[in-house]
């Protein structure tokens, strides 16, 4: 199968594709700027595997939680481009991709996405099992509430500010509360292969999306709120 994935949810623009010639991948650590990358990546890497959109079998996003306009984009791109080609699209969770790379036993893995206002999207897993869904807290509310007791990996593109996070501000909350916290070396690059995984099981599995699946938000946009104020909602 000639696959195209995409992880466009944070501030590491990931994106892959696979084909019976080889397997090519692109990682752009270049802040919430997708729009004007996202699709000149993908055509430099089809041009390089010798292959064009029309060849494509599948492909495959991130859904969420993440940035709001990453998120927009990566959808509104594997959208347009599947109904172009009639070709299916699958969405995955964005924090299971981040953690499927970074199972240990009997560790929790942590994978954290920056929500701003000193806020972190994550979700906690064991062994490759979803312990707790998504989640939209501080990293001290995070760590207080579901770690306490625990072997504590920090993985995903915003891990080392998380870790740095508590590392200065709470470093006494960690003996406190008897939480051994680590960071993931390998937090920061992209999970290509894993994203092709864990899409075309989710397809063997479930089949493409519905037409009206669209990105995961755990919490409302800037702007929703701004009009909720103004409307008095």
């Amino acid at each position: 199968m000639n696959i195209l994935a995409f992880d466009t949810a944070s501030s590491l623009l990931n994106i892959v594709l696979s084909t019976d010639r080889g397997f090519f991948e692109i990682n752009h650590s270049i802040g919430l700027t997708h729009s004007e990358h996202l699709l000149p990546s993908v055509d430099y890497l089809l041009k390089t595997a010798g292959s064009t959109a029309s060849e494509l079998d599948l492909i495959i996003c991130t859904r969420g939680p993440g940035s709001f306009t990453g998120l927009r984009i990566g959808m509104a791109t594997a959208k347009g481009m599947a109904a172009a080609g009639g070709f299916p699209l699958v969405s995955i969770p964005t924090l299971a991709v981040y953690a499927a790379d970074c199972v240990r036993t009997d560790a929790l893995v942590i994978p954290v996405i920056d929500a701003r206002k000193r806020r972190y999207y994550s979700a906690i897993y064991r062994n490759g099992n979803t312990e707790h869904a998504e989640l939209d807290l501080s990293a001290q509310q995070l760590l207080s509430t579901h770690a306490c007791n625990q072997q504590v990996i920090i993985t995903g593109p915003d891990a080392r500010r998380f870790y740095q996070e508590i590392m200065h501000d709470h470093p006494a909350m960690l003996a406190d509360l008897q939480i051994e916290l680590s960071l993931d070396p390998n937090h920061d690059r992209g999970h290509g292969h894993r994203l092709i995984e864990m899409g075309t099981q989710s397809y063997a599995r479930n089949g493409a999306d519905s037409d009206d699946q669209g990105p995961v938000y755990l919490r409302k946009s800037e702007a929703e709120i701004s009009l909720d104020q103004r409307s008095g909602r």
